[in-house]
């Protein structure tokens, strides 16, 4: 047949019917894959009988040759090195041309078979060079593979098998066949390798793109290929050759309309084996093509949010702050909602994100509720470029948010370190507010380069929540009081409640009060704090907390100041007053406060609160009411802007200066901070360092002696759930206020932890000068170690976890705290000798709708409109945001909670207490007259604790009275015998300073 063949070439040039030689491809390709296959096979299984009986230093030295060249050939093909890169580069170059060949095999002449001479035809002789290269190619990858059996199913390897032979049959039969060449273009995938030599193309979206690109155009022009080959070779049995009406092209526009389910059916296979492939195809094609909508989709959606998320226009904003650190759906609605909440009375600041990811779904759905004022840029903050892209050096200030919720906080805390380094590396002018979580990271700030602990802000999370907590332990319902005055609430409207909710009727109206800075008018020129306190509250509503006054260059703060020494300074630069009140407005009319024409306002409902601060802040009058500019320095984040005269609203106007505050004094106004609060806190009743078996309850040492073991009553519970590898809780922040200075020796109440002895062992040097503090080791949710720390005569427990936990669920986090305190409250309903205050520290704010089975509140409740809460029986540390915000809006706001947590060092100015108002003095008198009675003996006093309605008897759980707080209640509120006031009483004068 090759004679005949060979004479038939040379006479016509053109295929021969009935003698195909399609099947000597194929056979050829079958013998050539099974050949070096069973050689694989053979040799792999020789290697493996044989290497037993080789010498075992022969062995090494062959193995050690063997492993050295094929490292060698692994980094030939790896595109390390320029040699690499140019032989990967060289055999796309053969790939893409053999496949450009292939297709004009396709075109001209449109015949599967065909003679040809090689002598004649110069694109053989190339196509034979190309071949020989990507042969070597071929041989080198079966050098570099780590297994040679394995390496024959790799799908690669099985094209070059099917392919790469294809031209040495053709020369020796003379005969071209069209073949599987389309196989060759799966091989187009090796430029996503080639596009990742080039420096300028970084982006990972873009290389996504393009593979999804070549992916999708292979499969195209690959089933075209295959449907070609089949139509034009027609079905063997009917001896059917189809006339040449369509090249692969046309067959690639069948397959593309076809997968896509559009289907014009202009073109159709004739040939059952054309029907049969395209039945598998579609199937195939259809899969591919829907996994490819979702990832087409992100691809398209990134050019969109590059173009969307890339730059930020300063021009177009007044000012500006940047938010990096953990950025999440729930992390930014719970910032913004608090930092751009409406009474906060600063409509002009702008928030811009920076963060290394495109925002999510949920996210983007956050922003566009903020829309306005929230722009977002994909950059990372370690990244000098996307820090000046976000506009950093014309900032007002940098906040770093912290994962509240991380299995890992020290991790964490290390992050948004590295991340404040970053943003000082680029500039120390702009102040940074960073959230942390431990106290030892707080310690660490001081380290920085450009750290500025007057300018700088660092909010210790975990410092102030155990802060709050342990004031709570001292005046039950102290955590909810102060986390009402600095939470910026969402209560939509002051509504009325009936029957067992009656009370959230004056919890809601207290909890809608927050704290706020204005600067007095000059009617209260020479006025000392209580002056200004009685007319604040007597005609504004407004409950006076702290002055910040101007002494020389420096500011220093103020919190109930007995010396009637310190008075105001009116005008801009003057004494701000810190005020509890509804909003930002209702703070206002203190600034346009005119003692002439205001002096006959009397309080108001809550209802009529408006038209009060309108007509105060619209007033015209010709009193010499106006603020005026005292000769001190500009505070820092103030803004005057020259203004005509007659334009200016009255009461803020200076004639003298012709100056305008456009906003309150915004961070930064700088606090001077004395290091050493922390050493002197220590010092506070402190002991020589004790051992901690010495302390502990259950141990062998108080079992031989039982007499030794101190009677407990009155005391504090605090169960830990946490293991050797949980972080440190840091529990001497949770001691100091308990062992501060004001509170006498006698007066000290003993402080019992359960907790896991791997865990207390890590805790205890921290915790070991601090006098009367027990220990009892073991999980707190066995009644044994419970009842060893004398649960049953405890006044407080608090319950706390610092374990980690990797379910998706985040509510699991709390499973211990949620399962130990409905454990305690049955154990204590029969058992309790006293009144027990149990209060959990819940991760999940959440997780509150399963502390108290007999509440009314809804289950989807944020955790401050809930009952546990406002009784003072939960606490979250999600509640921390608002002081986040508060420290640029007021900065003084953050000094003052501390002040009032830690007690101790130079920041022991006051403190709040718990009054009972069961003396004759208070009854049938009203709110009003008890925060007068106060104020003469220079006290404030800030809210009520107000015992709960009884409710249902199967519901009543501890089978104990509660009490809600009542913050800043309405001054027509009628006290009641049972009520506790929350006063502010003073320690000492001494003031922080601020610069």
């Amino acid at each position: 047949m090759t004679n005949n063949t060979s004479t038939r070439c040379s006479e016509r040039g053109d295929p021969f019917p009935g003698q195909e030689v399609w099947w000597i491809y194929i056979v050829v390709f079958v013998i050539l894959y099974i050949t070096y296959l069973g050689l694989s096979l053979f040799t792999y299984g020789l290697t493996r009988i044989t290497k037993k009986c080789r010498q075992k230093s022969i062995d090494t030295k062959r193995q050690q040759a063997n492993r050295k060249f094929n490292e060698t050939v692994r980094l030939l093909l790896s595109g390390d090195s320029i040699l690499s890169k140019t032989l990967i580069l060289v055999t796309f170059a053969c790939n893409t041309t053999f496949i450009i060949l292939a297709l004009y095999r396709s075109i001209e002449p449109p015949l599967v078979e065909y003679c040809y001479s090689i002598t004649q035809e110069p694109t053989r002789i190339v196509e034979l060079c190309i071949v020989l290269e990507l042969l070597c190619f071929s041989i080198a990858r079966l050098l570099a593979s780590n297994n040679i059996v394995w390496h024959w199913f790799d799908f690669y390897t099985i094209i070059d098998v099917l392919t790469l032979p294809h031209i040495f049959v053709s020369v020796a039969l003379g005969v071209d066949w069209l073949g599987l060449r389309s196989a060759r273009f799966f091989w187009l995938t090796q430029l996503i390798t080639v596009f990742r030599f080039i420096p300028w193309i970084k982006s990972q979206n873009f290389l996504d793109f393009i593979a999804l690109a070549i992916y999708f155009l292979t499969l195209v022009f690959f089933g075209a290929g295959i449907v070609h080959l089949l139509e034009y070779t027609g079905d063997p049995w009917i001896n059917n050759h189809n006339a040449p009406e369509h090249n692969i092209f046309s067959y690639g526009y069948y397959i593309l309309v076809t997968v896509t389910t559009v289907g014009y059916g202009d073109i159709t296979p004739k040939t059952a084996f054309g029907r049969g492939f395209m039945f598998g195809y579609i199937i195939i094609g259809l899969v591919f093509f829907a996994a490819l909508l979702p990832l087409i989709s992100d691809v398209l959606q990134y050019f969109h949010f590059n173009r969307q998320y890339s730059s930020f226009d300063r021009s177009r904003v007044p000012r500006h702050v940047i938010v990096c650190g953990h950025i999440t759906a729930f992390s930014a609605q719970a910032f913004l909602k608090d930092f751009l909440h409406p009474d906060r009375g600063d409509s002009n600041t702008h928030v811009l994100f920076l963060h290394p990811t495109r925002p999510s779904r949920k996210l983007r759905n956050v922003f566009r509720f903020f829309y306005t004022r929230v722009q977002y840029i994909a950059g990372s903050v370690l990244d000098r470029s996307d820090l000046l892209n976000s506009k950093l050096l014309s900032s007002s200030a940098v906040f770093i948010l912290a994962d509240k919720y991380t299995n890992n906080p020290q991790e964490e805390d290390n992050g948004n370190l590295l991340r404040l380094v970053s943003i000082k590396n680029v500039t120390t002018k702009i102040p940074v507010i960073t959230q942390l979580l431990l106290n030892l990271s707080k310690q660490q700030v001081r380290n920085i380069e450009g750290w500025n602990p007057g300018r700088d802000i660092a909010v210790c999370l975990n410092e102030l929540k155990l802060g709050l907590l342990a004031q709570s332990c001292l005046c039950p319902g102290f955590s909810t009081l102060i986390a009402n005055l600095f939470y910026t609430s969402d209560f939509s409207a002051l509504k009325s409640f009936e029957g067992p909710n009656a009370w959230k009727e004056d919890y809601t109206m207290g909890a809608s009060n927050e704290i706020y800075a204005t600067h007095f008018s000059s009617s209260f020129e020479g006025k000392n704090f209580q002056e200004a306190a009685h007319i604040c509250y007597n005609q504004f509503g407004l409950i006076l907390l702290a002055f910040e006054s101007p002494e020389g260059k420096l500011r220093k703060f103020d919190i109930n100041p007995p010396n009637s020494e310190i008075t105001i300074q009116s005008g801009l630069l003057g004494t701000r007053g810190y005020f509890a009140g509804q909003d930002v407005k209702h703070v206002s009319v203190v600034s346009s406060y005119c003692e002439t024409c205001d002096k006959n306002l009397k309080l108001v409902d809550h209802i009529e609160l408006k038209y009060l601060i309108r007509r105060v802040s619209r007033r015209n009058c010709n009193c010499p009411v106006l603020t005026k500019v005292v000769t001190t320095g500009r505070l820092e984040g103030t803004e005057l802007v020259e203004f005509d005269e007659a334009s200016v609203p009255t009461g803020i106007f200076s004639k003298r200066q012709g100056t305008f505050s456009k906003r309150p004094s915004h961070c930064p106004v700088s606090f001077t901070i004395d290091h050493d609060d922390d050493e002197e806190a220590s010092e506070s009743y402190s002991r020589e360092p004790i051992e901690l078996e010495e302390v502990t309850l259950n141990s062998n040492a108080f079992m031989k002696s039982p007499e030794g073991i101190p009677s407990l009553e009155n005391h504090i519970v605090v169960c830990v759930f946490a293991d050797k590898k949980s972080p440190l809780l840091g529990l001497q922040n949770f001691l100091i206020p308990l062992r501060a200075k004001s509170i006498s020796r006698e007066s000290i109440q003993p402080v019992v932890i359960v907790s896991k002895k791997t865990f207390l062992k890590r805790e205890w040097p921290f915790l070991q000068n601090f006098p009367e503090v027990y220990v009892v080791e073991g999980c707190p949710l066995y009644f044994k170690n419970l009842e060893a720390a004398s649960i049953n005569s405890c006044s407080v427990c608090i319950i706390t976890t610092m374990l980690s936990t990797d379910s998706d669920e985040p509510a699991i986090n709390d499973k211990e705290v949620v399962l130990c305190s409905l454990s305690i409250q049955k154990y204590l309903k029969k058992n309790a000798t006293q009144q027990v205050q149990i209060i959990a520290d819940l991760r999940q704010e959440s997780n509150v709708q399963f502390l108290d089975f007999g509440d009314e509140d809804e289950p989807d409740e944020r955790i401050y409109k809930t009952q546990p809460f406002a009784c003072g029986e939960a606490f979250s540390v999600s509640m921390m945001d608002s002081v986040t915000s508060s420290a640029f809006h007021s900065p003084g706001t953050l000094y003052l909670v501390e002040d009032l947590i830690q007690r101790t060092g130079t920041k022991a100015t006051c403190q709040i207490v718990g009054v009972p108002l069961n003396s004759e003095e208070y009854v049938g008198k009203t709110f009003q007259d008890l925060f007068n009675i106060q104020l003469d003996k220079k006290n404030l006093v800030l809210g009520l604790y107000r015992k709960l309605p009884a409710r249902n008897e199967r519901y009543v759980g501890l089978g104990q009275e509660k009490h809600y707080v009542i913050t800043a209640p309405h001054h027509g509120t009628v006290l009641d015998t049972s009520d506790i006031a929350f006063i502010l009483v003073n320690n000492t004068p001494t003031c922080v300073e601020l610069s």
